[in-house]
């Protein structure tokens, strides 16, 4: 599909030596970081900062999956369903109850929005 050749061209373009790029790059390797710092501390998600692209899935555990989603959207943040993707449908039950995460806010952005994501 075109957005993987884009995204493939995206993530390449962070080894030019263009400083827009290198900006951005800095921001992503923050990001994930601070996604993975905030990861271990986390009992209410699981999930893994991406080691290699700008987005990761995150999984809410079970019981909370009602409340943080409510809280979330009442916060502004966006989300997007994993059950936006059926068509990738992994074969995992639990695969419907999680979030796909980009990591493409600034860094102040980015924590502030894993501040709102705790219970």
């Amino acid at each position: 599909p075109i957005s993987q050749k884009l995204s493939y061209w995206f993530l390449n373009s962070f080894s030019r030596q263009h400083e827009y790029f290198q900006n951005l790059r800095s921001e992503w390797l923050t990001n994930r970081d601070s996604l993975d710092g905030w990861l271990q501390k986390q009992q209410l998600w699981l999930g893994q900062a991406p080691q290699g692209g700008l987005v990761s899935c995150l999984f809410p555990e079970q019981r909370h999956v009602a409340k943080l989603s409510e809280k979330l959207i009442e916060s502004g943040v966006f989300l997007l369903p994993l059950s936006s993707f059926r068509d990738s449908y992994l074969g995992s039950p639990w695969f419907f109850s999680g979030f796909r995460l980009g990591l493409g806010l600034s860094n102040n952005q980015f924590k502030e929005m894993l501040s709102v994501m705790v219970t």
